[in-house]
């Protein structure tokens, strides 16, 4: 039994980097879009935005609306970019993405508590990306333990004799 389980293990193949940095990316989106229609549902974030014109203090105009519009499409452009770009790239544009996304949630760090969940959560998935970027080779099998062992031949050569 012991045999199987083991010879079931080593066959399947560790999850690609590309594929879990998109997943991260479809995360942060969700907390995005789910923090946002959490503030909704804030008393008076309707009428402070209807007749003020501004959200906690930041003036909503056109421009906010155009660079909050541009922010969000580095995500999403992640999503799609993190399992079509070639491994290099890949890790430089993630890195990069996560690192401007990480500056403006931490420029516009949330003050009351739910926002601050929020927050942390998208900072340590975005802490996540950088780590995984980075390291993203040994998740797509080029370390030692994917290489394939050939008939006569182990994966770990036997030490040199003294």
């Amino acid at each position: 039994m012991t045999r199987k389980v083991s010879a079931m293990i080593t066959r399947v193949r560790p999850q690609s980097a590309g594929n879990l940095l998109s997943t991260l990316w479809i995360y942060m989106l969700l907390s995005m879009l789910f923090r946002d229609m959490h503030e909704i549902l804030r008393q008076g974030f309707i009428e402070e935005l209807a007749t003020v014109g501004t959200v906690r203090g930041t003036e909503v105009s056109a421009t906010t609306l155009v660079l909050s519009g541009l922010v969000l499409q580095l995500p999403l452009a992640m999503v799609v970019g993190s399992r079509l770009l070639p491994p290099r790239a890949n890790r430089v544009a993630n890195v990069v993405v996560a690192v401007v996304m990480s500056a403006g949630l931490l420029g516009t760090w949330p003050k009351d508590g739910d926002d601050l969940v929020f927050g942390g959560f998208q900072l340590l998935a975005l802490l996540a990306v950088v780590a995984i970027a980075i390291r993203g080779r040994l998740l797509d099998g080029h370390d030692r333990l994917e290489r394939k062992e050939r008939p006569g031949t182990s994966a770990d050569p036997e030490p040199a004799p003294h």
